[in-house]
């Protein structure tokens, strides 16, 4: 599903990423003015999509998803996993979340 942005004016180049500021790469985009003009393209390898074609004006953005195949970046495993937890690992996890030191 395309991710609906803010409203924008007059920008001149689209930036998209991710939380941790790695790119979205080659996601399709479409913008849909106020006034019913739409101006579409595609982000490039680095996230970026140059705008100085696109008329100005008020607008929404819709980003598609990106170019590459998801991949799960994290394959380490969690060294505090525990298959079941015990009582007292539950009263150590609240401890430890409320900033208290058991």
């Amino acid at each position: 599903m395309p991710l609906l942005v803010p409203s924008f004016n007059e920008a001149t180049e689209l930036n998209r990423s991710y939380h941790d500021d790695e790119p979205v790469q080659a996601a399709q985009f479409d913008i849909a003015y106020n006034d019913g003009r739409r101006f579409s393209g595609a982000l490039d390898g680095v996230g970026h999509a140059d705008l100085s074609q696109a008329p100005n004006g008020v607008g929404q953005v819709k980003f598609g998803p990106d170019a590459r195949t998801w991949q799960s970046k994290g394959q380490d495993l969690n060294p505090s996993h525990r298959a079941t937890w015990t009582q007292s690992d539950c009263h150590a996890s609240a401890n430890m979340h409320s900033g208290r030191v058991s």
